[in-house]
């Protein structure tokens, strides 16, 4: 790779980063507890993995994921408050541990692990592909980070279960008179983050290959 493509690469990777937080910041919905369904906020990592490949990608999507991090603690995303710790100790459900610890767990798998796996989106790129091949890649960045977030609720938010199943009326209590304990908690994260996470999901797949079919010039490297 010359200079000029590297120089260009820093420069799409910057701007692409900047317009991933931008458009995080454009809510269409935001659940109590965390989460939203944004403007296609993953797209942009997406797009430029399968711009300049997967590891290029992830690693772009790191820093992406230390921008938010610095959001949500921003926003109090990560006090005793909003999280629920009394006394410096939290409570996930599944275990007791010292706040800090829970703060720790949280950002690793939340946002860390959460927003990294976005720079997997150009994995299925071979030479010349198109649409299909950005769809796929939307589709398993955006569903891996799904799955880090229900393993990151089903571990650290159990016991907002019986909060968020008291909130839907009939099928939440027929779920707490069915379930109990972990089982309980890991369909509560399976459903609260599929809430905003299958919308996302269907939104950037569906962005993509449309910007795919209809832009292709946006997937090659040196084109305007």
């Amino acid at each position: 790779m010359n200079s000029t493509l590297k120089t260009r690469r820093i420069v799409e990777s910057g701007l692409m980063i900047a317009l991933s937080v931008i458009l995080s910041m454009l809510k269409i919905f935001h659940l109590p507890w965390g989460g939203s369904i944004t403007l296609c906020s993953m797209l942009p990592m997406i797009l430029l993995s399968y711009r300049y490949g997967w590891k290029w990608g992830s690693f772009s999507a790191l820093i992406y994921a230390a921008l938010q991090t610095v959001l949500g603690a921003v926003d109090g995303t990560f006090t005793m408050v909003a999280l629920g710790a009394e006394s410096g100790i939290y409570s996930s459900g599944i275990f007791v541990i010292p706040y800090w610890a829970a703060v720790v767990g949280i950002i690793l798998l939340d946002y860390v692990l959460a927003f990294a796996v976005l720079g997997l989106g150009g994995c299925f790129k071979k030479g010349e592909n198109g649409p299909k091949e950005l769809l796929k890649g939307a589709v398993l960045a955006s569903c891996l980070r799904y799955v880090v977030h229900i393993l990151s609720g089903f571990l650290f938010f159990g016991t907002f279960a019986s909060w968020f199943f008291g909130e839907v009326g009939a099928f939440g209590e027929m779920m707490m008179g069915t379930f109990s304990g972990n089982l309980l908690f890991f369909l509560y994260s399976v459903i609260y983050n599929g809430c905003y996470m299958i919308p996302e999901i269907i939104i950037t797949s569906a962005a993509a290959y449309l910007m795919a079919k209809y832009a292709p010039q946006m997937l090659k490297v040196g084109t305007k």
